[in-house]
């Protein structure tokens, strides 16, 4: 069972967004707020110390419109979370450790999916654990429909693996596979290793042409030949196992043909 709080720090000069923020954290079970700050200053020499593993962000403040300090703030935590009325910045936020972009006006329902959604990848909940914190905080752990949109329409995603950031192309991307704590992107014939957790990786990817089939297999849809029972027929010359959580979503592929 979770016994553990996560430590949240707020820099945020916008009084109306903070307070919101302050109060939707307090209302929300295992996570505490360990400070609040109106200014970059204060923040970065407070987080040093404090060592909070979530930081809300809002990244309009004087000095982070450029990314000046973002990176350096993102090195303070091991979440980092934007605050934008705009979306224009949630990709190139990804390049500094970006886990979630939550947009305004804020409301409880994207903060608690958000924060769901955190718990769901860290190793400090087990899967029965999470049906019991998305009930006390009144949401689901799937991945908010908001950031869904964001990255969708975007025809290619950021990698970072060994010390560099590559810029692939979904329709290059062919395969997903988790391991214990990272992930292997099949790109172009190659394979790619990085720090991420599935969960991250199908929101960078979207639906329209992925689909994820088990915990651990995100496939392109251009990649699955046939369908046999529970066995899905790859171009990669391999069978995937349907996991029993992800059939429904495997068959409403073709559900609209007559079969």
């Amino acid at each position: 069972m979770v016994n553990t709080s996560l430590n949240a720090v707020i820099v945020d000069n916008d009084l109306e967004s903070a307070s919101l923020l302050k109060e939707y954290i307090h209302k929300t079970n295992h996570v505490e707020l360990a400070g609040s700050y109106h200014d970059i200053d204060n923040a970065l020499n407070h987080s040093s110390f404090l060592k909070p593993e979530i930081i809300y962000v809002d990244i309009h403040m004087s000095g982070l419109r450029e990314y000046d300090n973002l990176a350096r703030i993102s090195n303070l935590c091991k979440h980092l979370i934007i605050v934008s009325h705009e979306t224009k910045y949630a990709i190139e936020g990804y390049r500094y450790n970006v886990y979630d972009y939550l947009m305004k006006p804020l409301s409880y329902e994207s903060f608690s999916r958000s924060f769901n959604k955190l718990m769901s990848n860290s190793q400090l909940t087990e899967p029965d654990d999470m049906e019991l914190i998305a009930a006390a905080n009144g949401a689901g752990t799937a991945t908010s429909d908001l950031s869904m949109n964001i990255y969708e329409e975007e025809e290619h995603v950021w990698i970072k693996c060994d010390k560099k950031i590559y810029r692939m192309w979904k329709q290059d991307i062919h395969l997903v596979e988790g391991l214990k704590d990272y992930i292997v992107i099949h790109h172009k014939g190659k394979k790619y290793v990085t720090h991420l957790s599935m969960s991250l990786v199908e929101t960078y990817l979207g639906r329209k042409h992925f689909i994820r089939i088990n915990r651990s297999c995100i496939i392109s849809k251009n990649s699955i030949i046939a369908i046999s029972g529970n066995v899905i027929e790859t171009t990669l010359n391999k069978e995937m196992v349907i996991g029993i959580r992800y059939r429904e979503k495997v068959r409403m592929l073709y559900a609209g043909f007559r079969t």
